[in-house]
């Protein structure tokens, strides 16, 4: 069949000329995407899970093996200071003393950032992932006073995001699949599987049933 003198259009021969990734599972299945929120007491307490996933990346690093998303560096913030910096929306009108205690509590977590001087504290840039500021929405003020596990990544000198392990499951996955190779991938943190599973509820791919029989969590 032709068009044109220049242009010949083929006969449909029934194949489509580009790929549709879908699958009822996803589409259809009543699992939600995850994050993992790792909080103590203290940052003291969440140290010596942030030295299993820091030994964990250094072994990565060394066979080149990193995920894409991986983090740059693994700390421990105080939940009272993000959500300070949270509810200043654009972080560059949030106090130069926010930024200082931020600083602060990334050096004590072993974190130095690439060439930010102390000195230039004031034009640090902050952006808190969605995963991040869905869990402070979701706990409110109820636990200020405690610390999160934080994922920190730094493309630019002053530029900072941070945020939680979490994603879009796979195909096939469940909740709790999709939390625990997140949580892996972007910070080699590796969750035992079977533990939190004990206590997520079945709809999110656990096996945690309350005493009076209901799939609750």
């Amino acid at each position: 069949q032709r068009e044109s003198q220049d242009r010949v259009v083929q006969p449909f021969d029934g194949t489509i000329p580009f790929k549709v990734s879908c699958a009822q599972c996803l589409l259809t299945s009543n699992y939600p995407n995850g994050f993992v929120a790792v909080l103590g007491d203290t940052a003291e307490e969440l140290q010596p899970t942030i030295a299993r996933a820091r030994i964990a990346a250094d072994a990565k690093r060394k066979k080149s093996q990193f995920h894409s998303d991986h983090a740059d560096f693994v700390c421990a913030i105080c939940l009272s200071t993000l959500q300070l910096l949270n509810r200043a929306g654009n972080t560059r009108s949030a106090s130069s003393q926010l930024h200082v205690d931020l600083m602060s509590q990334l050096s004590n977590c072993g974190v130095q950032l690439s060439e930010t001087r102390g000195d230039d504290v004031h034009n640090l840039q902050v952006k808190l992932g969605h995963h991040l500021t869905s869990i402070l929405r979701m706990i409110g003020k109820d636990h200020d006073g405690k610390y999160v596990m934080i994922l920190g990544y730094q493309k630019y000198p002053m530029k900072l995001e941070l945020d939680i392990p979490g994603g879009k499951r796979h195909l096939g996955e469940t909740t709790l699949d999709g939390a625990v190779r997140e949580t892996e991938e972007e910070c080699s943190l590796r969750i035992d599987t079977e533990w939190l599973a004990s206590h997520m509820p079945a709809r999110f791919g656990g096996k945690h049933v309350n005493p009076s029989g209901e799939d609750t969590g």
